[in-house]
């Protein structure tokens, strides 16, 4: 199957963070299975769930995309205002 760009790096963010596809699941308000279905790239990232994603791991919506960038925020990322880079970590809870 053809692997959407961010397959691997929502994978790659989750791992570094500490947390589970049900840990990821549960913060952004959906099924495992369908984290699961992000991660390999099965199904296309409606726009919401790309900020939530790059809000909780601390990342722009550019790098968790595999577009450009380092993931750091920057304050010309006007996509990503909401951004403060602060992600969550495990045993934490986004707000």
């Amino acid at each position: 199957m053809h692997r959407i760009g961010p397959a691997n790096r929502i994978a790659e963010l989750r791992a570094t963070h500490g947390l589970s596809q049900a840990r990821v699941a549960e913060l952004i308000g959906k099924d495992r299975s369908v984290v699961t279905r992000y991660e390999r790239g099965e199904v296309q990232i409606p726009d919401s769930v790309k900020l939530e994603l790059a809000v909780l791991f601390g990342v722009t919506r550019a790098y968790l995309m595999n577009w450009d960038g380092d993931g750091t925020t920057d304050a010309t990322d006007a996509t990503d205002a909401t951004n403060d880079g602060g992600g969550v970590g495990e045993g934490e809870v986004a707000a």
